[in-house]
């Protein structure tokens, strides 16, 4: 049964949106910073994580807060060469500034380029970019390097979020467990259902249970990858209260971020999930992920 309007800007209500890509930005998108915070602002929702493949949000989240006179968008910084790659100094720099989200390698990780070529696409847009050598968060000895372990530290010492970004999935098995080592509380499997990073559901399962959360993108499901109710029943498996619902929105040929929360919403409730079940998903979770709640969701 597809739900009522009001049902759904209800539970839009302190939605928290983790993956928004929005300008300014050097690919085209449908929306900029301004655009979302207003949203976020119009439909009552806890705000919005802003992506950048090409560099840090924070500075710009911080003056579009500035003038919205609250926390309605939350800065990060994306670990591509852009920024030196696996750099501390960047990160060190990002997270002073106050960024709540470091994301690990998208364009230029070395997983993402293979995963391109072998799909004879370039999965973020036909832009005019010189190519660079893929970054790797393990050396040629198959461990972690220096700087990648750096970086952990540096997130768990000002209780940042680590997303796992386009790395490969033997890559973000060996990041995901030395945070868990060193104390990050959290720490974000990167939309492990799309065609750059699949994993499946029964690894899925096993890092949620280790503390890891697990993201689920209506991209994914918009893009015919895997369906939305598939990706439901793949979070209800591993735990709502170690999943949560983005929209990883802001290309121009897909609806606006907040609409596409309001569908998530919307599906999830089509699917079967009760009020408090959709809250987790789309509020609860993503809250303690940003940091605005300092305890996390219980099952």
């Amino acid at each position: 049964m597809t739900p009522s309007s009001l049902y759904v800007l209800e539970h839009l209500h302190h939605a928290l949106d983790m993956h928004v890509h929005a300008a300014p930005d050097i690919i085209n998108r449908i929306c900029d910073d301004v655009d979302m915070a207003r949203a976020v602002m119009a439909t009552g929702m806890d705000g919005a994580v802003i992506k950048n493949h090409y560099g840090g949000t924070t500075q710009g989240t911080l003056d579009v807060n500035r003038l919205a006179g609250k926390a309605a968008l939350f800065g990060s910084l994306t670990l591509n060469h852009y920024v030196g790659g696996f750099n501390p100094y960047a990160v060190e720099a990002a997270l002073g500034l106050g960024a709540r989200v470091i994301w690990f390698p998208t364009r230029h990780a070395e997983n993402h380029t293979r995963q391109k070529l072998r799909a004879g696409c370039d999965f973020n847009a036909s832009i005019p970019l010189r190519q660079a050598q893929g970054l790797r968060a393990v050396g040629k000895n198959g461990e972690l390097t220096e700087q990648v372990i750096d970086i952990i530290e540096l997130i768990a010492s000002k209780d940042a979020c680590l997303c796992t970004g386009h790395i490969s999935n033997e890559e973000a098995l060996a990041v995901c467990g030395e945070a868990l080592r060193r104390g990050v509380r959290r720490i974000v499997l990167t939309h492990p259902d799309f065609t750059l990073n699949r994993l499946p559901v029964e690894t899925q399962i096993h890092l949620a249970r280790q503390g890891v959360y697990i993201e689920k993108t209506l991209f994914t499901a918009s893009a015919g990858i895997v369906s939305a109710a598939e990706l439901l029943i793949g979070a209800r498996k591993a735990g709502l209260h170690r999943c949560f619902l983005s929209s990883d929105y802001g290309m121009v040929t897909k609806p606006a971020p907040w609409k596409g929360m309001a569908q998530w919403v919307s599906l999830a409730a089509e699917n079967g999930f009760s009020e408090q079940e959709t809250a987790l998903l789309v509020s609860r979770v993503p809250r303690f992920l940003v940091g605005l709640d300092d305890d996390p969701p219980s099952p």
